[in-house]
């Protein structure tokens, strides 16, 4: 490792027992966000600490092999997108085991990439949870920006969506309704589409459809009002 990039990592690693939470790192633990190493600083704290190291590839990658989470964090703030290939956010996503880091990339930088949505459908076609979680969170922040699927992909997507609004992962069925409220508000025929089609799942206990589908309503609502 070069020099001066185990220093930064060294006087960062002082700053961060500097501003050590021990409380919120406990509560962390105890909501099931298990990191191997969490100082439980503050996500401002750690977005201060980026903005004075600004965008540095060697360093990024240095600090997300560390598996220490305010480091990891750091390194999604600091990474160039430019630098960042397809092959890196393969080899990040899978070594992502908390949700919490799976936001973070995604809203830190995969939602930046260009070839974010290819990301998106490539996640959504693997079976490992977190994964798909990533995607979900990723597809919600493309959803809002000029990155446009082709109508047969939304399809595709809203077909994985209705199998993840049914899991029994708390986190899994938050990511997938997120990222249906997200993609319908900003596409009218896909909103009715997504309505139709969670009315239609058969499996799906009375009272919990209702209540997603109101949920979904409400985000549409503007949408929505004068054609429904």
């Amino acid at each position: 490792m070069p020099e001066a990039i185990l220093e930064q990592i060294q006087q960062i690693k002082k700053q961060l027992r500097l501003a050590m939470n021990g409380i919120t790192s406990e509560s962390m633990q105890e909501r099931g966000l298990g990191y191997r190493v969490n100082y439980g600083v503050a996500l401002i704290t750690l977005r201060k600490m980026a903005a004075k190291y600004g965008k540095n590839h060697d360093l990024a990658q240095k600090l997300w092999l560390e598996n220490v989470r305010e480091l990891r964090i750091l390194a999604t703030l600091i990474q160039p997108v430019e630098s960042f290939t397809p092959a890196m956010a393969q080899e990040w996503a899978a070594d992502i085991q908390q949700p919490e880091m799976a936001e973070q990339c995604a809203m830190n930088l995969f939602q930046h990439l260009t070839f974010a949505p290819d990301l998106v459908l490539d996640w959504l076609k693997q079976s490992e949870v977190m994964l798909r979680y990533i995607a979900w969170q990723l597809l919600a922040r493309i959803a809002v920006k000029d990155f446009h699927f082709k109508e047969t992909t939304l399809v595709s997507v809203l077909v994985e969506a209705v199998k993840d609004i049914q899991s029994n992962q708390i986190f899994l069925f938050n990511g997938a309704l997120l990222g249906l409220k997200r993609v319908g508000a900003n596409n009218i025929n896909l909103a009715r589409t997504i309505l139709e089609n969670v009315g239609d799942i058969p499996d799906l206990e009375l009272e919990r459809k209702q209540q997603i589908l109101d949920d979904l309503r409400f985000e549409f609502e503007y949408k929505l009002q004068t054609t429904l």
